[in-house]
């Protein structure tokens, strides 16, 4: 009976593998992140304008037609929330695992948050996009 022997750089390579590929994984993560993040500043500063009166004196469009587009704007706003707050548990998640892997804290890695005023999930802490001109006023 053959004994096979494996030598250590073998089997740090192949601890290796699934390393790789959960940061590939976290890469793409943060990335979608990112831009679900983008989208909701996006979203968060028209509803803003849409918020401010005196942007609606100026423009002189219909009031139905500012609440038929503001609530367009809060379902995709929350339907996005809830997709990032998804990501961002799945990434909070792999952060973890591949802590525990390298057996410390991962160097540069982007911390999920949230705002400390209404819990939106953000990437870092502070006040959202919403919550800041909300609470300037």
């Amino acid at each position: 009976m053959p004994v096979v022997l494996t030598s250590s750089s073998g089997t740090r390579a192949a601890a290796a593998a699934p390393l790789a590929l959960m940061r590939d994984h976290r890469e793409q993560l943060t990335q979608l992140l990112r831009t679900l993040a983008a989208r909701l500043d996006e979203l968060d500063r028209r509803l803003t304008d849409l918020a401010w009166p005196r942007h609606r004196q100026h423009v002189g469009v219909q009031l139905g037609e500012l609440l038929c587009e503001r609530t367009a704007l809060e379902a995709d706003r929350s339907r996005l929330t809830e997709r990032l707050a998804v990501l961002a548990k799945q990434l909070k998640a792999l952060d973890s695992q591949l802590s525990d892997n390298a057996g410390h804290d991962l160097p540069g890695a982007a911390r999920v948050g949230t705002c400390p005023y209404c819990g939106y999930p953000s990437l870092g802490s502070g006040l959202c996009a919403f919550c800041r001109p909300q609470l300037a006023h």
